[in-house]
C-alpha cells in the first residue's frame, strides 16, 4: 500500500475488507469551524471520524499499513462518481 493515495485509488478501494477510511479533519481554534459538524454534514461514504491525535497515536503504537488520502474534501467532492454523505443521504454512488 502506497503511503500517500489518490482519490481514484480510494474510491476504487471503498468496501474493502481491509480498509478503514478515518476523517481526521482539524481547525484552528480561531478558524471558528467544527470538524465535528462538517464531517456530520458531510463525508466520505463509509468514513468515521477521528481526532488527529489519536489518528497519529495509533501511528506511533506501531499501527502499519497507514496511508494518506491527499486530496481532501475538495477534490472527492468535485469527482463526480465519489460516494458521499451529504447529511443523511448518499449522493454520488454508482448505480
Amino acid at each position: 500500500m502506497e503511503n500517500l493515495v489518490s482519490t481514484q485509488w480510494l474510491a476504487d478501494a471503498l468496501g474493502a475488507p481491509d480498509l478503514f477510511v478515518v476523517d481526521a479533519s482539524a481547525h484552528l481554534p480561531a478558524a471558528g469551524c467544527d470538524a465535528a459538524t462538517e464531517f456530520h454534514e458531510r463525508h466520505i461514504s463509509g468514513s468515521c471520524n477521528l481526532p488527529f491525535p489519536l489518528l497519529f497515536g495509533l501511528h506511533l503504537t506501531g499501527a502499519q499499513d497507514m496511508s494518506l488520502y491527499g486530496g481532501g474534501w475538495m477534490d472527492w467532492e468535485s469527482a463526480p462518481a465519489t460516494p458521499k454523505r451529504m447529511g443523511q443521504s448518499l449522493k454520488g454512488a454508482p448505480a
